[in-house]
């Protein structure tokens, strides 16, 4: 089992990839080096206000600093215990890759103006007119990501993660702007949106998705037996203006509820948008404001739980239409593609929103609406758009198994025919691929098979992989610097939050041969686990089930366990009359487990425990450790049911039904309240059970959207808009007289730039994506002893 101290250490600093299992003398230089970098400089801002002197000397003294460190805790610090890497190895790697190159290229320039200082002149003042200035410290700036990752792998060698991630720089933020909404749709009222989100854990919730499951799976028969039209015309086609650029939005995952939808449906819908400076200078600069997308690109799960009738005009159009700021005949179009909860439940209900309509419509007609101002134009539940400059988007749908049908091959092998040499193409899926190559690396082979020679073959290259799914921002880079390709997740338009203190910084974890790499992601660590929720959650009326369920399980564990029949020879009770309460225990816990019947219930819930804890990769240490932490906790809740019936033969030698329905009732909320308490302990040991934990928390938290920009150069440059906290009551503010953002008791709405990054319209080379230069065939548990 990965246990807090043998848990290995994932390390991608520079070029220094890896992993180690931290020995106690690791751990302490760690912690010692994580203190004495977190207080440079350089680790925190290379504003303009920062002085490079101080910033270049602070840097430099980790050198005997290091040294020092290293000598102090001797060999024990470099021999590994485990893993490819050690404390030692990295620590010098680091120095000579990452800080030696940028200190011995400006600290004897920078000491050559000094020394022609004039006296008169203050060095200050003498530093702030270097010509050279700028360009030192954006060379600073552009290391201090790679500092930032040492410092985050020192903290988690240490054991101090939540230290490391306190110092990392939360994104540049500004207050959300307050404004009315002029005036209410008419027929809001009558849509009634849900206003809380979906209670996964409900009766009512657990009975409808079976229904909704079978409906998905005849549909998605049905649409894949099917043959493709003749007619592959783009869903829409936008020209390059002159002297103008081209704005596009991108968001994921909404629709469940109003509270979590609306705020980034306003944003997306005003005239303009604002975003604060970045003090660093590392995320590209953004005009004075943010012009409203011409097109807006919805990634998948556009509804919450499932498609139903209704849903996706209450919950998803509505908040669109009312938070759309501009006159009567401003119109934009709106492409979409479903993910699994637009298939469950039946995909009829996306296609009546974003598909058939269009083929209802006359061509002398206007698209039809989907919300007010914005209108459909895609035939299908997967398309492509022609964007300017050579740009194209291509949104792929992957139903419910994550294949790609025949008849969406020959779609794209058509659209493929329009690409030009030199085109780019950026890639929308319903679920991450650098996931499916984590989690289900055939799916992820047979898509990549299907679509990257497609693009290889017209000389075009695919630099960006859009996707939602996973409710959080994640930014994973092709591990080949040779390989032009980004992986953006933006899952965070509305659904609950995902924690990001899980992500893996490298897919795939265990194979020698690294494909993508983390850098960047929102919310940070620290938050993700600040806000891993506790039993509080028992509050919720959703648990209720689930104390009944276990506390039938009490009930039926004491039964069996009074049955004489087959009792153990060695625990039959004696019914001796002893006054101590210790051997009246000791009496009491020997017959509970005295009974074949009640050890049997305890084995099975001990593997049940394994079904419980389930990894979310296929990465094999991983699926280990899910195993031995899935024992803990179905043998830590087989302890709880032998505890309480142990006591209630204490207290009541013979209960009757009204103890025994008393002993239930107890003992399922506390085993409920360990239940929930040891998966929340779990998550924040390996990436399991995400999805329950988090989706029972309801954290409308940390919302995003894209904000893309095509510039007259042909440059696409991506701005993420992040929202925190967003305001609680939008609804009621939006129909009513009420300012927006509504209040929020976490604290007053917020606008974040979370991240951007500039994608050029022309790459220098031959087109190289990562299927043309690597071994898909090659996975993860393909890894060799020597690269374990």
């Amino acid at each position: 089992m990965l246990s807090l101290q043998q848990k290995a250490v994932q390390v991608a600093v520079g070029q220094v990839k890896g992993f180690l299992y931290p020995s106690p003398a690791e751990r302490a230089a760690a912690y010692e080096l994580l203190i004495e970098l977190s207080t440079r400089n350089t680790a925190t801002n290379v504003g303009s206000d920062a002085s490079l002197r101080d910033a270049l000397s602070s840097l430099h003294a980790m050198f005997d600093i290091s040294r020092e460190v290293l000598r102090k805790h001797g060999a024990e610090a470099s021999k590994g215990s485990g893993g490819n890497l050690s404390l030692a190895v990295i620590a010098v790697r680091v120095l000579n890759d990452v800080f030696r190159p940028v200190l011995s290229k400006w600290h004897p320039l920078l000491k050559s103006y000094e020394d022609k200082r004039p006296a008169e002149i203050t060095s200050v003042e003498w530093e702030q007119r270097w010509a050279l200035g700028e360009s030192c410290r954006s060379e600073l700036s552009a290391m201090r990501a790679s500092v930032v990752a040492y410092m985050d792998t020192l903290g988690r060698i240490a054991g101090a993660g939540s230290l490391a991630d306190s110092l990392a720089s939360p994104p540049p933020s500004m207050l959300f702007r307050q404004e009315k909404l002029a005036k209410a749709p008419p027929h809001a009222d009558n849509l009634k949106p849900r206003e809380k989100m979906v209670r996964w854990l409900r009766l009512k919730e657990m009975w409808r998705n079976g229904p909704a499951m079978l409906a998905a799976g005849r549909d998605w028969r049905t649409l894949t037996a099917g043959h493709e039209s003749e007619d592959v015309q783009p869903a829409a086609v936008f020209e390059a203006k002159e002297n103008e650029d081209f704005w596009f939005d991108y968001a994921s995952d909404m629709g469940d509820a109003f509270d979590g939808t609306a705020p980034v449906a306003w944003l997306m819908g005003r005239k303009e948008i604002e975003l604060p400076k970045d003090p660093t200078n590392v995320l590209p600069p953004p005009p004075a404001f943010l012009p409203r997308g011409e097109l807006l690109v919805f990634g998948g799960d556009e509804v919450y739980p499932f498609a139903a009738a209704g849903v996706y005009e209450s919950q998803l159009a509505l908040p669109f239409e009312m938070g759309f700021e501009g006159p009567e005949g401003d119109r934009r179009t709106v492409v979409a593609i479903p993910g699994n909860h637009d298939w469950l439940g039946g995909i009829k209900y996306f296609n009546d929103m974003f598909a058939n309509d269009r083929a209802r419509t006359s061509d002398e007609s206007p698209p039809p609406d989907f919300a007010g101002h914005w209108h459909t134009t895609q035939s299908r539940t997967y398309w492509h758009v022609k964007l300017p400059q050579g740009w194209w988007l291509w949104g792929i749908d992957t139903g419910l198994k994550n294949k790609l049908p025949d008849v969406e091959r020959n779609y794209f092998e058509q659209a493929a025919k329009e690409l030009l040499p030199g085109d780019r193409v950026i890639l929308c899926s319903p679920v991450p691929l650098w996931q499916l190559r984590q989690k289900h690396p055939q799916d992820y082979l047979a898509i990549r098979s299907a679509l990257d020679p497609l693009i290889v073959e017209r000389k075009a290259t695919m630099p960006l992989c859009l996707s939602g799914d996973s409710h959080f921002f994640a930014h994973f880079e092709s591990a080949d610097p040779s390989i032009d390709e980004d992986h953006i997740t933006a899952g965070g338009a509305g659904a609950f939050l995902h924690p990001t203190h899980g992500i893996p910084e490298r897919i795939p974890l265990e194979s020698g041969n690294v494909e993508f790499r983390l850098t960047n992601r929102w919310p940070l660590p620290a938050d993700s686990r600040a806000l891993a929720p506790r039993t509080s959650n028992l509050r919720d009326r959703q648990f209720w089930l689930i104390v009944v369920l276990v506390g039938l399980l009490h009930a039926l564990f004491g039964w069996l366990a009074g049955r004489p029949a087959g009792r153990l020879q060695w625990s039959v009770d004696t019914d001796s009359n002893k006054r101590s309460v210790a051997h009246r225990g000791a009496d009491a816990l020997r017959w509970t487990v005295g009974s074949p019947w009640a050890l049997l219930v305890l084995a099975v819930l001990a593997v049940a425990g394994i079904g419980a804890v389930a990894a979310n990769t296929r990465e094999r240490r991983l699926v280990a450790a899910a195993r031995a932490y899935g024992i803990i906790v179905g043998s830590m809740l087989g302890a709880s049911l032998v505890a309480v019936t142990a006591t209630l033969r204490v207290v009541d030698r013979s209960p009757g039904w009204t103890g025994r329905t008393v002993a239930a009732a107890i003992g399922g909320a506390l085993s409920t309240m360990m239940l929930f308490s040891l998966l929340t302990w779990v998550n924040g040991q390996i990436k399991a059970v995400d999805n329950l934990v988090f989706s029972s928390a309801h954290l409308t938290r940390f919302k995003h959207f894209i904000r893309f920009r095509i510039d007259k150069a042909g440059d696409l440059t991506c701005f993420v808009v992040g929202i925190d906290p967003v305001g609680k009551g939008w609804y009621r503010a939006m129909t009513g007289t009420l300012v927006v953002p509504p209040y929020d008791p976490a604290g007053i709405p917020r606008i974040h730039y979370v991240w951007g990054k500039t994608f050029p319209k022309f790459v220098p080379g031959p087109a190289r994506i990562a299927l043309s230069v690597s071994d898909p065939t090659r996975l993860p548990q393909d890894a060799t002893e020597e690269e374990q």
